[in-house]
């Protein structure tokens, strides 16, 4: 993990902070230097490059949460592509049946 500081051509005037995963992936976040909040999220991954923009943050129990998160796709293969996930609602800490976690039988 390397801080870049604020002035990193993706995203000038946010906090840029680089990193590397185990699996070789590489990719940078940039938060807001005011609220300290992801804006955006930045992944290089072969000849890949993946960014996620978060917005439309809201409060949620006491935690700032995006109710929208853009992502943009770029390969040379498979070309350019991106979706936009939109929330209508988030639950923090709800009960979850522990039945959504049983196998279900299967026939032989």
């Amino acid at each position: 993990v390397q801080l870049l500081g604020t002035e990193h051509e993706a995203n000038p005037g946010a906090h840029a902070i680089q990193f590397e995963t185990a699996l070789g992936s590489a990719g940078i976040f940039f938060y807001d230097t005011t609220s300290l909040i992801t804006d955006r999220l930045y992944i290089e991954r072969g000849q890949q490059t993946i960014e996620k923009v978060f917005a439309e943050y809201a409060n949620v129990d006491g935690f700032s949460i995006p109710h929208e998160v853009t992502t943009h796709i770029s390969d040379p293969n498979l070309g350019q592509f991106d979706t936009v996930l939109t929330y209508e609602s988030i639950d923090v800490n709800s009960p979850i049946e522990s039945s959504l976690f049983t196998r279900p039988e299967v026939e032989e």
